[in-house]
Formats: C-alpha cells, structure tokens, sequence
C-alpha cells in the first residue's frame, strides 16, 4: 500500500487509476475466505461459454493521458481481447470528454415575457451591452414579466472514453443581470433556479 500511495497521492493531480478486466480460460482451485477458515473448490471453463471464465484484472496507476493512450492502442490494435474484458478509468478529473453548451440558442423556446435583441447587444439608448460569443446569451426580460419564469435549455454530455457514468451531477450555472446605476453586470442568483 505505500507504493500505491506514493504514486496515486494529492500532489499528482493528473493521476488515474485504469483497470483492464478480463476474462480468461481457467483451471484450478477457487479459493473462498470465510469467517474463520479458508474453503476451496475446483474449477475449470473447460466447455463453458465466456460468460463463466474466471476474471484476472490488471491495474494501471499513472497520468491519466498514459492510461487513456494504452487503453485506446488496446481498442485499436487487440479489439477481440475486449469481446471479453472492459477498460475503465477512475480520474476524478477527466469524467466528461468537453465542457458543455447549448449548441443553438436561437431555437431554443422562450417565455412571451422575454425577447432576444436583433442584435446580440441590449442598449438601453446610453449603454450597449453584447455578447460575443457562446456559451452565453442576453435576453430583454419584461419589467411586467411573472416571478418565476422557466427557459429549457439542454446541453448535450460526453463522458470521456471508459470513464464510469457517474450517478448524479450538479451544474453550475449562472445568471447576472445589467446593474443600471454599476453599469455592468452582477451576479443575480435570486433571478434563478435549477433542476436537473
């Protein structure tokens, strides 16, 4: 365990854990630890279908983009090793392949109380205000408008290659609203709500 933790440690960031599976051909003793005693029976896949090979696994511990290259070579070059094994890398920072965005804002629907500007600037006859260019989007929101309004934005996901699907996640959005006396824009979480 000290090696494992000198190399896989907080001051290498860039660090992963990869994990060839793999089923194989097996003949010999299966051992089973119980409460106090060790119990053992024979096994062989002799005339067993791939389902019923005993599995081995080969454990990788280095930077991430090492691991991530030997898994691609091992899909390229040997794919018929993985008819009956999997890759999988554990990284706590590489799970999604590319940061994600609403790809077309234009279509997306908006409520009859907000308008796109022609342009993509709002002015209010003394200031302009745009915005250049994604992720981000001005919207005119009515003074009239109802408190809560609901904009369905959904923003496509690419997990990165042989990274588990995580259960759960939190995005992290903003909103900020134009401060007219500021002249500029302020963080405005009251304007906002999430659900997944």
């Amino acid at each position: 365990m000290p090696k494992i933790n000198r190399y896989y440690s907080s001051d290498r960031q860039d660090y992963a854990v990869g994990i060839w599976a793999q089923r194989s051909e097996f003949e010999g003793n299966i051992y089973l630890s119980q409460q106090i005693f060790l119990s053992s029976f024979p096994y062989s896949t002799e005339g067993r279908p791939n389902e019923d090979y005993r599995p081995f696994y080969v454990i990788l511990i280095g930077p991430y983009n090492d691991i991530a290259t030997f898994f691609e070579r091992v899909n390229r070059n040997a794919p018929q090793l993985l008819e009956a094994g999997e890759l999988t890398i554990f990284s706590p920072n590489h799970l999604v392949e590319s940061l994600s965005f609403v790809q077309d804002l234009a279509a997306v629907k908006l409520p009859t109380t907000m308008t796109r500007p022609q342009q993509p600037s709002l002015s209010d006859g003394k200031v302009v205000v745009s915005a250049t260019s994604p992720p981000y989007e001005l919207l005119e929101i009515s003074p009239e408008s109802a408190a809560d309004s609901t904009i369905n934005y959904s923003l496509p996901l690419t997990l990165a290659p042989h990274s588990l699907a995580p259960s759960g996640f939190t995005a992290t959005v903003e909103a900020e609203a134009y401060d007219e006396f500021e002249k500029n824009f302020r963080s405005s979480p009251a304007i906002l709500s999430f659900s997944p």
